[in-house]
């Protein structure tokens, strides 16, 4: 999870950042 914040930190302010929620709440959401 730790790993998941720290990218997503790493690359806010871009585009990149916004993909990265996304995925990281796509991920989330399919483990549950």
């Amino acid at each position: 999870m730790e790993i998941f914040k720290e990218s997503f930190y790493h690359s806010s302010g871009s585009s990149i950042g916004l993909i990265h929620l996304w995925v990281i709440c796509l991920f989330l959401f399919m483990g549950s």
